[in-house]
């Protein structure tokens, strides 16, 4: 994640020409960038024998919740990892699971956000003022990757290219990976907020105060980057 900040302000003392008012004024601009990448790698055959007991934890837990519950045995992830450097010949990868786990979850995203303010601080006696105004701009953009599976009827007989298997009625049992395409996109919007705040000094022990601000929240950068699951087998679409 990269975090950038640049800002100018300026400040108006004994604005209008009376000494009891000042004003501010700005400009920002803030970038943010974020690269994520998933280089997992899956693999579902291994041409061998791989059982726990070649990763089998040292460790026992034998007393839980007051000794009525006990784990005598559970993998080791250090084990586990090194058991599978050490035989990675013997995998066998999973493209079609691989690509779908580390393509969508590979993007970059950024933010730009533009904006300048104003405001004016006013001191009379005991009555204290602070009004203004901030416009903010706001571009998104994304590149991210899109993973396709379906099928590709080649022929009258059916040979289908897209999909691990057929059942006996020719239908198809399983989706399987396609191709990945790159997709980005961009957004800008604006946004004004206004705020208002008052303060009266009623007497040493007592302060009456009020304020009116409004903000907004912006989205995550999981959330810039449209997603889209299609279920086959529930013929359901999530986004």
């Amino acid at each position: 994640i990269r975090d950038r900040i640049s800002a100018l302000n300026a400040k108006w003392n004994e604005a209008f020409g009376v000494e009891d008012i000042f004003m501010k004024f700005g400009v920002k601009r803030r970038v943010r960038e974020r690269d994520q990448f998933e280089g997992d790698k899956i693999y579902d055959v291994y041409a061998g024998i791989y059982s726990m007991a070649d990763v089998v934890s040292n460790e026992r837990f034998s007393d839980l919740s007051g000794g009525r519950y006990s784990i005598d045995a559970f993998p080791d992830y250090y084990k586990a990892s090194a058991f599978g450097k050490d035989n990675a010949d013997g995998f066998t990868l999973n493209e079609s699971r691989t690509r779908e786990s580390s393509a969508p979850n590979t993007y970059t995203a950024d933010e730009e956000v533009d904006s300048l303010y104003a405001m004016m601080n006013w001191d009379i006696g005991k009555f204290r003022s602070v009004i203004g105004w901030r416009h903010e701009r706001t571009s998104v953009s994304f590149r991210a990757n899109e993973v396709l599976k379906g099928t590709d009827v080649e022929s009258e007989d059916r040979v289908l290219v897209g999909y691990t298997e057929a059942d006996d009625l020719g239908g198809v049992v399983e989706p399987v990976y396609l191709a990945t395409n790159p997709r980005v996109g961009e957004s800008t919007y604006g946004n004004d907020f206004p705020n208002a705040h008052f303060r009266y000094k009623w007497t040493e022990w007592l302060t009456l105060i009020g304020s009116f601000t409004n903000t907004i929240e912006r989205p995550d950068y999981e959330s810039v980057v449209p997603y889209r699951r299609i279920d086959h087998e529930d013929k359901d679409i999530s986004c």
